[in-house]
């Protein structure tokens, strides 16, 4: 089953009701994140597919953090319906580039990042796209909602704690002698979004 057809099936997804900041009525409770670990088992590249609402529809696509599961390492859309030339934008290398070493979450583990309105650069932030502010909008809406508590948080919390590693990335104390979960190549883990439990 596509990750459209689970969110709309109301059975695997749940109703957000106006607790919608990323716009897209149904949240699923399961969603396919991709983990690459590094030889010793550690994640070393967490991939979180994500959508929201821009200016004339759902745009889709995904969001990569670094080991730390904090720092952002790139973002891509694969499906969108803004306007060429301005909110379509956001497909742009240059613009995608800006995202490179944001970092998700602040030391108290709460969203530090979004887009702000074009011209009004703030720390830690990616700069809008002039003339797009409604789809500029719709993706800070949708890194914010999805790198928040009702999206991906509580896996990644669950995800670095038994990496051995906080928000800032530091290690606590890191069972460095466990077997590697899983090989170098292998990405796709199915994780529910919802609480942030295993399946």
């Amino acid at each position: 089953m596509t990750p459209v057809k689970r969110q709309k099936n109301q059975a695997l997804s749940e109703d957000l009701g106006d607790n919608d900041p990323a716009g897209i009525g149904r949240k699923p409770k399961y969603a396919k994140v991709y983990v690459k670990n590094d030889d010793a088992g550690q994640p070393e590249t967490v991939v979180l597919p994500i959508q929201g609402y821009g200016l004339w529809g759902t745009i889709y696509g995904f969001l990569t953090l670094e080991s730390d599961m904090n720092t952002i390492k790139g973002i891509s859309f694969y499906e969108h319906k803004e306007t060429p030339g301005l909110g379509a934008r956001i497909e742009e290398p240059e613009w995608r580039a800006k995202w490179s070493g944001i970092e998700s979450y602040d030391e108290n583990g709460n969203v530090a990042t979004g887009v702000t309105k074009a011209g009004n650069p703030k720390e830690n932030w990616v700069d809008g796209i002039s003339g797009a502010t409604l789809t500029s909008r719709g993706v800070s809406n949708m890194i914010q909602f999805w790198l928040g508590e009702q999206g991906y948080k509580p896996y990644l919390d669950t995800l670095r704690e038994k990496s051995g590693q906080t928000v800032e990335g530091a290690d606590t104390q890191a069972n460095q002698s466990k077997p590697a979960a899983q090989p170098k190549t292998e990405l796709a883990a199915k994780l529910p979004v919802a609480n942030g439990k295993e399946a």
